[in-house]
């Protein structure tokens, strides 16, 4: 499979996939952080928390899948995956996937270190209404 440069069909179509799989695995506190100026390694950060570590490690395994299967991306490192840290890395160049357990996002408090940066708050979707 050829691999797709994420800078080619831009972040927007990465996220529409990420958000899908954190909203799927009951992730919440889902912002978009556009640190582009701020950061020297990355455009963008995606931050959620999750509730436990099996979510957390199967959100991260869902969308390494996800953005490898409908976007041909692979993800250039995992952090902390196969530990029992409460923060996993999905580092993909141009953008980055921070998911945390709640202890760990409030200690890191990652949003606050770019102050000034473009910061997106993702709404939950609407449930779809049951069809009649």
């Amino acid at each position: 499979m050829d691999t797709i440069n994420t800078d080619v069909l831009g972040f927007k179509v990465a996220a529409e996939f990420i958000y899908d799989e954190i909203f799927a695995k009951k992730g919440r506190d889902v912002v978009h952080v556009d640190v582009k100026g701020y950061s020297p390694i990355t455009d963008d950060f995606v931050i959620c928390t999750l509730d436990s570590m099996t979510q957390l490690k199967s959100l991260a395994s869902g969308i390494e899948r996800r953005l490898l299967k409908e976007m041909g991306i692979k993800t250039s490192s995992t952090k902390s995956t196969f530990t029992n840290s409460g923060w996993v890395v999905l580092d993909y160049f141009d953008f980055m996937v921070h998911i945390f357990l709640e202890q760990d996002r409030n200690f890191y408090n990652i949003e606050k270190l770019f102050d000034g940066a473009t910061l997106e708050e993702i709404p939950e979707p609407a449930a779809p209404a049951d069809a009649e």
